[in-house]
C-alpha cells in the first residue's frame, strides 16, 4: 500500500514536472515569437564611418518623424544653417507645454497621486495615460528591421533657455517600439549644463548601444516641455548608426564631406577663455604703466646727472 502511494506520487510529481516543462517552452516560443529577427539591407551599408543623417541637406526631412503625442508641447522641427557642428544641423523646439499628472521621463511615468514621484508603467493602472512627445528615426528608413544590436552615435548642443523649462533640465533619448510603452534601451540624458561639461555653447557627442533583444524599432529624442522655451530645446548633428558587424548605414540625405567640424573645448569654457583674456589685458596695462614710470625715473636720474656735472666742471673752470 505504502509503495503504491510512493509510485503514484512519483508518478504526479514526474507529470507536474512536465507540465511545468511544457509551460516553460511555451512561454519560450512566446517570447521567440515576439522577438524581432535583425536583418538590414546590405546595399544601404558601407565599411566608412559617415553619418547616416547629416542634415546638410533637405533629404533629411524624409527620416524625422514626430511622436504621437509632439503635439503636446507643438514639437518642431527646423534647419538650423548657424549653429551646427559640421554643416547644417536640426533643431527641436517646443512652442507649448504639457503639464499633465503623467508625463513621460526615461521610460516612466508620473504617479497620478504624486507629482514628484515617477513610477514604470506596469505599477499605474491599466488606462494610465504614457505620453511621449518628441522626433523619432524609424529602422525601416534605413533599411532595418529593427535596431537591435546596433549603435547609434550623434552629435548635439543644448538650447539657452532650455534650463528649468523641461524635466530635469533634460532631453531624453531611448530606444522603443511603435507602440511607446516604455524605453527598450538605454535611456540617454542630454542635461543642460553650462558649466563644467559645456554643452551649450559648443556640441558634445553622445553613444546609445542597443541590446541585440530590445525588438527597439524606433530612436526616440523626447523633449519633456513644461513651458514654453525661447530657444530650440535641442540641436542634432551627424547622427551615425552601427552595425552589429562593425559596418555603418551610408548617408541618406547628402553629407557634405567638405564641411569643416567645429573644434569641441576640452578642460576650458568660454567664459573662462573671457576672463583669461581680460586679466591678459590688465596685466599688460600694468605692464606697460610700469614701464612709463621707469622711463620717467631714467629720464629723471639723467637730468640730475647732467646738473650735477654741468656744476663739478663750471666749479672747476672758476679755479683754473
Amino acid at each position: 500500500m505504502l509503495l503504491k502511494r510512493i509510485v503514484s506520487a512519483a508518478c504526479a510529481a514526474v507529470l507536474a514536472a512536465g507540465c511545468m516543462t511544457f509551460s516553460a517552452f511555451a512561454d519560450a516560443a512566446e517570447d521567440d515569437s515576439s522577438q524581432i529577427e535583425f536583418t538590414f539591407t546590405e546595399s544601404m551599408t558601407t565599411e566608412k564611418m559617415e553619418p547616416a543623417l547629416s542634415f546638410d541637406h533637405e533629404e533629411w526631412k524624409d527620416y524625422i518623424f514626430m511622436t504621437p503625442d509632439a503635439d503636446k508641447v507643438g514639437l518642431k522641427t527646423g534647419w538650423d544653417k548657424t549653429t551646427y557642428y559640421q554643416g547644417f544641423s536640426v533643431k527641436l523646439s517646443a512652442s507649448s507645454a504639457y503639464n499633465d499628472k503623467m508625463f513621460l521621463n526615461a521610460g516612466m511615468v508620473r504617479d497620478a497621486d504624486n507629482d514628484n514621484e515617477l513610477v514604470y508603467p506596469e505599477a499605474l493602472e491599466e488606462d494610465a495615460e504614457f505620453v511621449c512627445p518628441g522626433i523619432e528615426l524609424r529602422a525601416e528608413s534605413f533599411g532595418l528591421s529593427c535596431f537591435d544590436g546596433c549603435t547609434v552615435i550623434f552629435n548635439y548642443k543644448m538650447g539657452t533657455d532650455t534650463y528649468g523649462k523641461l524635466m530635469g533640465d533634460t532631453v531624453y533619448v531611448f530606444g522603443t517600439n511603435e507602440e511607446y510603452k516604455g524605453a527598450l534601451t538605454t535611456v540617454i540624458s542630454l542635461t543642460y549644463n553650462d558649466l563644467d561639461n559645456d554643452n551649450v555653447t559648443q556640441y558634445r557627442q553622445q553613444i546609445l548601444p542597443v541590446s541585440t533583444t530590445a525588438s527597439a524599432t524606433r530612436i526616440v529624442f523626447e523633449v519633456p516641455a513644461l513651458s514654453v522655451l525661447d530657444s530650440e530645446a535641442v540641436c542634432l548633428d551627424n547622427i551615425y548608426i552601427q552595425l552589429p558587424d562593425g559596418k555603418y548605414i551610408k548617408n541618406v540625405d547628402g553629407f557634405n564631406e567638405n564641411a569643416q567640424p567645429q573644434e569641441t573645448i576640452e578642460g576650458i569654457q568660454i567664459k573662462e577663455k573671457t576672463e583669461t583674456k581680460d586679466i591678459s589685458t590688465s596685466e599688460k596695462k600694468e605692464e606697460s604703466s610700469n614701464t612709463v614710470i621707469f622711463v620717467v625715473i631714467g629720464i629723471v636720474a639723467a637730468a640730475v646727472v647732467g646738473v650735477v656735472i654741468f656744476f663739478i666742471i663750471r666749479r672747476k673752470n672758476k679755479f683754473y
